[in-house]
Order: C-alpha cells, then sequence, then structure tokens
C-alpha cells in the first residue's frame, strides 16, 4: 500500500484560544488547516503528565492491584498506582514515589521508568510515565480525600485473568502490564505465528 506524504505533514494552526478552563486541565481551540487545505476548529486537551506504577514482589510473582470507586465510569475499578504529577514534584520519578506512599504505603527498593506513552494523541497533549517498583507495603498511607482505596497484592497470574475478565480495563493498566511483564520475563509468547 502507497502512502501519500502530502498527507502526513503537520496541519497548520491559524487560531486558538482557551475554550475551557478548570483546576485539573484546559481545553484549547484551535482554528487549523490541513495538509489538503480542509480549514476545521481541533480541541486540544493540556494538563499535567501523569504516572504509574506496577509494583512487584519478585520472591512471590506477586503484583500490587489497588481498588476505587470511579465516578466517571460509576464502578469499582482494578488498576495500578498513578497519579498526576504535580508542579511541586522534582520529577516523575519524585511523582510516582509520593502517589506511592500517599495511596498504597509501598516503600520504594528499586524503581525503573519503562516507557512515557501518549495519554490520548488525538485529543492531549499529556504523557502517561510508566515505573516498575520493588518493595513492600506499610500501613503509613495518605490519600487524598476524594481517595478511598483498598490495596493488596495478587498473584501475577491472575493479573491477565482480570484482564480478560474486564475487571482491570484501564487501557493503561493494560499497557503498563505488558511493559513490566515483557521487562520481567513473565509473558510466555511463542514468536512463530
Amino acid at each position: 500500500m502507497k502512502t501519500d506524504p502530502s498527507k502526513l505533514q503537520p496541519w497548520t494552526t491559524t487560531s486558538q484560544n482557551i475554550a475551557l478552563e478548570t483546576p485539573w486541565f484546559k481545553i484549547r481551540k484551535c482554528h487549523m488547516q490541513t495538509p489538503v487545505g480542509k480549514e476545521l476548529d481541533y480541541y486540544i486537551h493540556e494538563g499535567n503528565d501523569s504516572v504509574i506504577c506496577v509494583c512487584v514482589d519478585l520472591a512471590n510473582k506477586t503484583v500490587l492491584v489497588e481498588q476505587q470507586y470511579r465516578p466517571p465510569v460509576e464502578k469499582v475499578s482494578v488498576d495500578y498506582p498513578a497519579g498526576r504529577v504535580e508542579a511541586d514534584d522534582a520529577s516523575t520519578e519524585a511523582a510516582i514515589r509520593r502517589e506511592l506512599q500517599e495511596e498504597v504505603g509501598f516503600k520504594v527498593d528499586s524503581i525503573k521508568r519503562l516507557a512515557v506513552l501518549d495519554k490520548d494523541p488525538g485529543f492531549s497533549q499529556t504523557l502517561m510515565h510508566v515505573f516498575l517498583a520493588q518493595g513492600n507495603t506499610s500501613d503509613d498511607t495518605h490519600p487524598d480525600e476524594t481517595e478511598s482505596i483498598v490495596a493488596y497484592f495478587v498473584p501475577a497470574t491472575e493479573i491477565l485473568q482480570m484482564i480478560a475478565d474486564g475487571a482491570m480495563s484501564c487501557a493503561f493498566c493494560l499497557s503498563s502490564t505488558l511493559l513490566v511483564f515483557k521487562e520481567l520475563g513473565w509473558l510466555n509468547v511463542s514468536t512463530e505465528i
């Protein structure tokens, strides 16, 4: 299949303004022209980057998950610890260490950034920083006043079943699972198709 390179050129912004501003994010309205001359208004989400961490106990091959009620989807979700990078965080690693302490009292022995993902490239400029951490939990948590979190370790083998059952359905949790399981050699995938 041949691709027309002219269709992959950057779009031109002819005007822009903030259409919506909240304490959590802004929506910027851009009047744009495509490479083929079409003009349209395009809305772009601006906000803080986010962090997510898969915390593992390698000795027991277990993974830390958390459950909490999510108002936008009106259900309890199974997720990994995550949150926004705040202005006073020195780095994305500092942000995830803060989130781990606040949400689940996770004390990090080692941590590694595995990837930086576009959160929603058709709508948002923000990024998701994916980390893998080893350590353990304590009872010393300080969740935000809107967070009511239940955290526990599950066998790594149960994570894939949680995904298949729809209990863990966050797209970032799924991509983080893939990255971490690949990093740890926990994927059993044949190279033959």
